[in-house]
């Protein structure tokens, strides 16, 4: 007699939280509402759903875990993206190349309240404490610390450029205005500390992976520095804090030095506030510099001296900010008495950006190194990581241009209301790297309009295969003579196949926008040090050549500041309206909150203003309901040999399948490589069995975007561990459209067009070679453990074909062959294998046949 399992399906959303009434459908043409669903759990921040009519039987449970809480919902969380250039900082940091083969077990010593023991610790460090990779590691994280830093200080300066000097001191040119202007500009620091200080990463409550979890030592997933993040953040906030303050008392003190007039006399804080606020400055970028903790030894000595640190890098740059505003009580800033700009402000921006090209320079070389000290880890064919291992320094190189080019938006957008209010022929002077910001911006877009019309004419090159290779997977027969009848749709669908193959080479799109606007930079710079008094370059012919397109201070009338200038106005008012629509709409804010449910995936680790990290309470809440639907226990005390207290199912079910779409697949990985595997024991506690486990992932990031950017925290070992797995009774099994522009493959790629149908994958093994495909019922090419699925599904191909290309992938006429498929001892009250629809002739639509396109 065949046993019959009991099986809990729970399905995970990705990003822009999906709504469970439409993660629990599983008929075509039937559409739920909330009152169709009813929560099943009482967690105060996750949620955990059913139907209220069971779709299937009671050996199928079928339940949608959301954790969209955790990204959108309030106000403040929609205004996150203003800040979108530290969020890609920041996750440059998680870029970095992969230069050893397994990750240090650091998690159980992470959370241990005393740390490590001193011998466990010089043995972990031994093997590689001098070596290229981690001397390399270090440097490039304190590159990207510094990158951060001078992020803020770009932002701040914006704000005081925009604040004291357009408005106050130019426009106004009030003691009171100069005043009030640095004292809400200093709010900018607050704003930081504020933000820094909220919403701090939880540690986990469930207990570590046992050292029987295959897949912890491939990844970064499984380690402390995912879960909990750098512990030494609280400070970075601080010092970042404090290098705002120490900016603004130094150009308070600045201004008070350099006006004639003046009516209080010297004073040694009037020869010296400015030197100190300097010297404050330095400090702190020093200490940003060394705060850093490779190892994360949980060393009471060391956290006590970096939260010291913070606080006094705090305090003292307060301290200067707030100095620096009562010497404004005694500036004579009268006309006759000020020049035309805020002193100082111009030495600011040149140091800002001379920073910056400085820490991108140092980032590359130190990726360059870890990159070749982990070259035999790169992968190979479509896993191979992107841009030889130097992703880090282009992601952070494109962060790094859109918040000056965010910057220079507000100062540009301020200039040009001031300017509005001032009489008729009365302006307003910026510092003369801005113009050359805007020049470059409109390089930029000239550069965006260059690769549309590449992008435009590799299509109209390539339409031709790609439209017969669409005709091969559905199976369209054409009809001589003449033009094929439905001709349109084929159209269409093709151009959805090949708009959806650009993603994989986005890359270099990145690397060509970052490398143009790092020239533009070194030769700002060039310009900036080679300066006259006439505020133009004085550099050597060649460079000034070069150097001629971004135009200076004296040219900021030319075509190009005039469209960069409007260029960045737009994208001022635009951020301006999605922020405003983000507070006051909830779907608005879901949407804008897309690009945080990435970027907040990884801990606060090169800067401390980005969203608080949502995955340590949703990898928690997620492997906390296998442990409570299997009957484990996931207590740590109870596995120091105290009595469980964590609840379980009161029907525990035998094995458990993970659905998981887009961003989901993610967070899927991350909870399997975090969870305790059993150990072999007899204690029914002991742990969870691979085979009680299955995975179907579908429109997944895992190869394309997380293992060949992310390849420290998923890569090919990591797949292949996974893939492995088979042999314990494992199943995974990954669902693709070609035409989903934000998901793909995962298991295969490189499939062929037309011809035999063939395509590399990971083979048992984990060997990548090259294999036959098949055909299955419903139009489904099986890539082994990768089907595509046809989109639109089997049915009548109209003009205007409807493509689900990214969702919808629960209603696919195949999705329960995908759950037969891995869980074949359930019996299904519905044909598990659909089969493939007969299309009878339409003079519309063209002839559908019910031949499969390749042999099976």
């Amino acid at each position: 007699m065949t046993t019959v399992s009991r099986i809990l399906e729970l399905r995970i959303h990705g990003v822009s939280g999906t709504p469970p009434e439409e993660m629990l459908q599983t008929e075509r043409g039937r559409s739920l509402t909330a009152d169709d669903v009813v929560r099943v759990d009482t967690d105060p921040v996750v949620a955990f759903y059913q139907r209220k009519d069971p779709p299937y039987g009671p050996d199928h449970v079928l339940e949608a875990y959301n954790w969209s809480s955790l990204t959108s919902g309030t106000w403040v969380k929609g205004l996150w993206l203003l800040l979108v250039p530290f969020g890609l900082v920041n996750a440059a940091h998680f870029m970095l190349p992969r230069y050893r083969s397994s990750e240090p077990p650091a998690r159980e010593a992470h959370r241990s309240p005393t740390g490590p023991a001193p011998d466990s610790r010089r043995s972990a460090r031994a093997d590689d404490e001098w070596s290229v990779g981690r001397v390399s590691q270090v440097v490039a994280e304190a590159a990207l610390r510094m990158l951060g830093l001078v992020q803020t200080l770009v932002f701040a300066l914006a704000v005081a450029e925009a604040l004291i000097d357009l408005v106050a001191w130019q426009a106004k040119g009030d003691r009171a205005w100069l005043l009030t202007a640095v004292v809400l500009t200093g709010l900018v620091a607050v704003l930081v500390f504020l933000f820094g200080a909220r919403g701090r990463t939880r540690r986990a409550s469930l207990a570590p992976p046992s050292s029987m979890n295959p897949l912890a030592r491939h990844t970064g997933l499984a380690a402390a520095e995912f879960e909990l993040g750098d512990p030494d953040i609280p400070s970075l906030t601080r010092l970042h804090l404090g290098a705002v303050g120490a900016m603004l008392g130094w150009l308070c003190f600045t201004a008070w030095s350099d006006l004639d007039g003046d009516p209080v006399s010297g004073g040694w804080i009037r020869t010296h506030g400015a030197v100190i606020c300097a010297w404050t400055a330095v400090a702190i970028a020093a200490a940003v510099l060394l705060i850093g903790n490779p190892h994360r030894d949980a060393v009471r000595w060391r956290a006590v001296a970096v939260r010291a640190v913070g606080w006094v890098g705090a305090t003292v740059g307060a301290a200067g900010w707030l100095f620096g505003a009562y010497t404004l009580l005694a500036v004579d800033i009268s006309p006759a008495n000020r020049r035309s700009s805020l002193p100082g402000i111009d030495a600011l921006t040149r140091i800002a950006l001379f920073s910056s090209v400085g820490a991108i320079a140092v980032l590359t070389l130190a990726c360059a190194a870890m990159a070749a000290a982990g070259r035999s880890l790169a992968g190979r064919g479509p896993w191979r990581r992107y841009l030889f291992g130097l992703t880090s320094p282009v992601l952070a190189s494109v962060g790094t241009l859109l918040g000056v080019g965010f910057g220079a938006a507000v100062v540009l957008t301020v200039k040009w209301m001031v300017e509005l209010a001032l009489p008729s022929g009365a302006s307003v002077e910026l510092p003369s790297l801005y113009p050359r910001i805007a020049g470059a911006w409109a390089l930029n877009l000239g550069q965006g309009l260059l690769a549309a019309l590449v992008l435009l004419l590799l299509w109209l090159f390539r339409r031709k295969r790609f439209q017969e290779a669409v005709r091969l997977a559905h199976n369209v027969e054409p009809r001589p003579p003449g033009p094929p009848v439905g001709s349109t749709a084929i159209r269409r669908i093709a151009f959805a196949w090949w708009a959806a193959r650009v993603k994989m080479h986005v890359q270099w799109m990145f690397c060509v926008f970052a490398a143009v606007g790092l020239v533009l930079s070194g030769l700002a710079v060039n310009a900036a040090i080679n300066t006259g008094s006439a505020g133009c370059s004085t550099q050597s012919p060649a460079v000034a050549t070069l150097g001629s397109a971004v135009p200076c201070g004296a040219q900021s009338g030319s075509a190009l500041v005039v469209i960069g200038t409007v260029t960045l106005i737009a994208v001022a008012v635009g951020l301006g309206y999605l922020g405003w629509k983000s507070v006051r709409n909830s779907h608005w804010r879901r949407s804008a909150n897309v690009v945080w449910d990435v970027v907040a995936f990884w801990p606060r680790a090169a800067h401390p203003l980005v969203p608080p990290p949502y995955t340590a309470v949703a990898l928690d809440r997620l492997r906390a309901r296998l442990y409570f639907y299997l009957g484990r226990c996931a207590d740590p005390a109870a596995h120091a040999g105290q009595p469980c207290t964590c609840p379980k199912a009161a029907a525990p079910v035998d094995n458990v399948l993970l659905a998981a779409h887009s961003q989901g697949s993610l967070l899927a990985v991350a909870a399997l490589a975090e969870l305790r595997w059993a150990t072999g024991s007899k204690d029914p506690d002991d742990g969870i069995r691979p085979g009680e486990i299955g995975l179907l992932t579908f429109g997944s990031q895992l190869q394309f975007a997380y293992a060949r950017g992310f390849p420290r925290y998923v890569n090919v070992d990591l797949l292949r561990e996974l893939v492995a797995l088979r042999a314990q009774e494992f199943r995974w099994l990954n669902l693709m459209r070609e035409t989903d522009p934000v998901g793909g493959q995962v298991l295969s790629d490189r499939r062929t067009m037309s011809g035999e149908p063939r395509s590399d994958r990971l083979d048992n093994d984990g060997e990548i070679l090259d294999h036959p495909d098949r055909g299955a019922p419903g139009g489904v090419r099986v890539c082994g453990d990768e089907w595509r699925l046809l989109d639109p599904a089997i049915g009548p191909l109209g003009e205007a074909p409807i493509m689900l290309r990214h969702s919808g992938y629960f209603l696919d006429p195949n999705w329960d062959a995908a759950i037969a498929a891995l869980t074949p001892s359930l019996p299904r009250s519905r044909n598990p294998v659909p089969t493939q629809a007969s299309g009878s002739p339409d003079v519309a639509t063209g002839t559908r046949v019910s031949a499969r396109p390749f042999p099976p």
